[in-house]
């Protein structure tokens, strides 16, 4: 699985968006056609450009024949803190132009195709899942780790806003695209292009909440990904003592690539913040790894863009370990070469001479 593929994980001869721009964008009259709940209970009401879904118990599943929303309209999901899935047959993609709410998490599986247009929303409680795969019915009644596994190579494409308040963003298919805004504070926004993907309930440490586990699929991250309740801008600190606690706010220091951190590396260490740095290849872009290494912090470099994210992720899925971590760094960086002037300088003169008589051997 590349990083690409994990953040960071529509149509086999033509992508949704022609189709849109081709057709002209949805009635406000289009809603999903031929609903019945196959597997939990439930009622589909339809007032004007509003469909309403009402769920009774925790968990339900939903048959459809088609299953696309036009602009201007809305369909509403209304499933408590639970989950419906609703599988849409009848061989068209699926395309959101309108509004698509939850009170609870919506999955959404359409071998043909997934699109939220430009116009398009997609707000819930709980998490959203948009995929072509599909899932065992057995293990999503029964809240089981959910394989996605199918033969479609259609396209989950989102050019709209999609936001979870409480839950994942998810979109799994062996291609998928982002160009609009995707926002999970409370949980995780993924891409996932593969075969065969399995989505856990809670994720853990060492694989996280997504695992794909045949093929590498295509993924296209072209959006905003990040919403902006999810980012704090902190202003200039009016002294220095100031500038340091602010490190207190921060629980994991990503290094900047290609440029690395050198300062800010040293005091975010010495506040007590882990830093993980992916490596370069020039100076520049390898600073933090000379800094981590030298401090005796070599397991927080990454080898590559996937290792980079696994170990942010496991720091980040273990709280407890990341306190008795920031407890003791301090201390781990004073016993370190990075503190001990002394025995740095020793070090560094033991390596010129080394290289001086290495030229002067080839000379």
């Amino acid at each position: 699985m590349t990083w690409k593929g994990w953040l960071s994980v529509i149509l086999s001869t033509s992508s949704l968006t022609s189709l849109l721009v081709l057709n002209g964008p949805l009635s406000a009259q289009t809603l999903p056609t031929g609903g019945g709940f196959v597997a939990g209970s439930g009622g589909i009401a339809t007032t004007g450009a509003t469909m309403t879904v009402t769920q009774q118990g925790s968990r339900g599943i939903v048959n459809w024949n088609g299953f696309s929303i036009g602009q201007g309209a809305k369909v509403a999901f209304e499933n408590g803190s639970g989950a419906t899935l609703n599988r849409v047959g009848g061989g068209n993609p699926s395309a959101i132009a309108g509004s698509l709410t939850a009170t609870g998490s919506v999955y959404l599986i359409n071998p043909a195709g997934v699109v939220v247009g430009p116009t398009g929303t997609v707000t819930t409680g709980g998490s959203f899942v948009a995929s072509t795969h599909d899932v065992p019915s057995d293990d999503f009644m029964s809240a089981k780790p959910l394989t996605f596994k199918g033969d479609s190579t259609a396209k989950v494409e989102n050019l709209g806003a999609i936001s979870s308040s409480g839950g994942d963003v998810l979109l799994i298919a062996r291609e998928v695209s982002n160009k609009g805004s995707l926002s999970a504070p409370n949980g995780t926004a993924a891409l996932a292009g593969g075969h065969e993907v399995l989505l856990t309930e809670g994720g853990d440490s060492r694989r996280g909440r997504v695992l794909v586990r045949a093929g590498t699929g295509q993924v296209d991250n072209q959006g905003t990904g990040i919403g902006p309740d999810r980012l704090a801008l902190l202003c200039h600190s009016p002294d220095h003592f100031s500038h340091l606690n602010s490190y207190g706010e921060i629980d994991i220091a990503l290094d900047p690539i290609p440029y690395n951190g050198t300062t800010t590396t040293c005091e975010a260490l010495w506040m007590g913040v882990p830093v993980l740095t992916l490596p370069g290849d020039r100076h520049a872009a390898r600073v933090g790894a000379s800094l981590l290494t030298t401090a005796g912090l070599t397991g927080w470099i990454a080898a590559d863009e996937e290792d980079f994210v696994a170990k942010a992720v496991a720091l980040a899925a273990d709280p407890d370990h990341l306190a008795t971590v920031r407890q003791g760094l301090r201390g781990r960086l004073i016993a370190s070469d990075l503190c001990d002037a002394q025995r740095f300088a020793e070090r560094f003169e033991a390596m010129c001479l080394s290289v001086v008589q290495s030229r002067s051997q080839q000379d």
